[in-house]
């Protein structure tokens, strides 16, 4: 592989013949030109990393035909040949963007060591370039779980316009795939890219280049000519599954930067724009717009997920204010379908009814009740949540709620006994106030029952709901209903006592008949707990 491509200049055939020998010993690939316009001539059909051209050439001379070679291939670095050892030529030739200086004649060592470090110096200020680039990359990476879309997209037009030196940045993000419409976002002069643009990006190119004196795809001519621009750059903003937009950067008319009184700082070129002059990005250029574009689809994807996660997190908290939350993360995680039952598992479930609903609804004002029972309803779910309970249901009258070992502590049938207890002891108090202020009150029955329940599916592909089956759910409303019948508060049934005999203050109300129920069940009035 030769250690790059040299172009060499001059009227002269034996300095051309010299030099070709000189360098192609020690490995580069030469070409020659006899003068500036062939030399321009060439460089529009290849490629070369350095052009080596003698200052003093009848028509174009080396001055020139180093600006126009550099107009087209903005990576050339350039050495110099001159008999005319000045100090006023060789400061002239720096500030032209030359690399390097030989003077005539010349020593075929010397010839040589300008041309390794002309070549050198351009590799250490691509790596330069490249340091450069990391900075706002890692800005724009930072800030994006503070950043909407939007914020992400302008943030990278900023930093592409300000990396290659552009008039202009757009970067365009497509609608599709359920994101909601196009999005867009502009910097310096106006580009209209569009989604069109793509097809004029090669399939397997991340970023390609177009000047406005060559033949393009119908689209790129189309923004070159709307946003007067002499060159346009376009990346994609590519995930591996697919392209998400395009990062569109367009230069205007002028010379290319760093030719004319112009310096190279930082690995890339400054200097003042000729009129008329195309100015073509360089090769370093476009690297930096297929990290950036690579880097605004990541950045952009991040912004949707971070968007989806707040999303669904603030529904989950709506839903759950109005259904139970193993209901909620069923329809979240999709896992359930119509008709599909879980396994078995062991749960305590705890069913309170106000008494005397009805009554309390006809003759006491509607505005009252719902007070009263929103201060009940309020301190149930925040007793039965400090048990690590799940409240199931809010039904005008009634509340379930169950406990199981997944969702807090071991023992759950103790945990919504003690539930049931202090839900007792708060409606006192609150039944105290509520007298003071002039309110009705009400009180009521609590039956608690374990047992095992599975949880499935119901309805059809428009409606569905998640239900809780098991026996236990039937003997909790049993013995709820028994407990105006027996003068008790709170009872509990077999398989509820079984796990707390030992823990609690009861009473053995015996087997008991209970209405749809086969076999008597034991009961037992609860009316404390033994570690109070």
């Amino acid at each position: 592989m030769p250690l790059g491509r040299v172009l060499v200049v001059d009227d002269e055939v034996g300095v051309r013949t010299v030099c070709g020998r000189v360098l192609g010993q020690v490995g580069y690939e030469v070409a020659e030109a006899t003068s500036g316009q062939e030399a321009v001539g060439l460089a529009r059909r290849e490629s070369f990393d350095l052009l080596l051209v003698d200052i003093m050439m009848p028509g174009m001379n080396g001055l020139e035909t180093f600006r126009a070679v550099k107009a087209l291939q903005p990576d050339l670095v350039g050495v110099v040949m001159t008999a005319y050892a000045t100090v006023d030529n060789a400061v002239e030739a720096v500030n032209l963007g030359f690399s390097g200086f030989v003077v005539k004649p010349f020593r075929l060592h010397e010839l040589e060591a300008a041309v390794r470090e002309a070549l050198a110096k351009r590799e250490r200020e691509r790596d330069l370039g490249r340091l450069e680039t990391l900075a706002p990359l890692a800005r724009l990476s930072t800030t994006v779980t503070s950043m909407d879309i939007d914020s992400v997209l302008q943030n990278v037009a900023q930093v592409a316009m300000e990396q290659t030196r552009g008039d202009g940045a757009t970067v365009l993000l497509f609608a599709g795939g359920g994101e909601g419409e196009q999005r867009r976002a502009s910097c310096g002069r106006l580009i209209e890219c569009k989604p069109e643009l793509l097809k004029a990006v090669g399939e397997d190119e991340l970023a390609s280049v177009f000047r406005a004196d060559e033949a393009s795809h119908p689209a790129v001519s189309a923004v070159l000519k709307s946003a007067d621009l002499s060159c346009l750059a376009v990346a994609r903003l590519a995930l591996p599954e697919r392209t998400v937009g395009l990062l569109c950067v367009g230069r205007g008319m002028g010379a290319s930067p760093g030719l004319v009184g112009g310096t190279r700082t930082g690995g890339r070129e400054t200097g003042t724009p000729r009129r008329g002059e195309t100015r073509v990005f360089s090769s370093g250029d476009m690297e930096v717009l297929k990290v950036l574009g690579a880097q605004a689809a990541i950045l952009v994807s991040n912004a949707r997920l971070l968007k989806r996660v707040v999303k669904e997190e603030q529904l989950r908290r709506a839903l759950q204010r109005y259904l139970s939350p193993r209901t909620v993360q069923a329809v979240l995680d999709g896992h359930i379908a119509p008709g599909a039952v879980s396994e078995a598992r062991m749960m305590t479930v705890l069913l309170a009814d106000v008494r005397d609903f009805s009554s309390l609804v006809e003759h006491v004002q509607l505005g009252h009740v719902i007070e009263v029972l929103h201060s009940y309803f309020s301190a149930t779910v925040e007793i039965i949540t400090a048990q690590q309970g799940v409240v199931d249901e809010l039904s005008g009258d009634e509340i379930l709620a169950s406990f199981d070992p997944a969702s807090g502590q071991d023992n759950h049938a103790l945990r919504a006994v003690s539930a049931g207890l202090r839900m007792l002891e708060r409606l006192d108090e609150l039944g105290a106030e509520w007298l003071e202020r002039g309110l009705p009150t009400f009180d009521i029955g609590i039956g608690v029952s374990s047992g095992p329940v599975v949880i499935g599916s119901i309805g059809s592909g428009d409606r569905r709901a998640v239900v809780t089956a098991g026996r236990i759910l039937n003997l909790a409303a049993r013995s709820q209903a028994m407990t105006r019948e027996l003068g008790l508060r709170l009872i509990i049934t077999q398989g509820t006592f079984e796990q707390v005999r030992d823990l609690v203050h009861y009473r053995e109300l015996g087997a008991v008949h209970l209405k749809g129920i086969s076999e008597p069940m034991g009961l037992y009035g609860v009316h404390g707990l033994k570690s109070e």
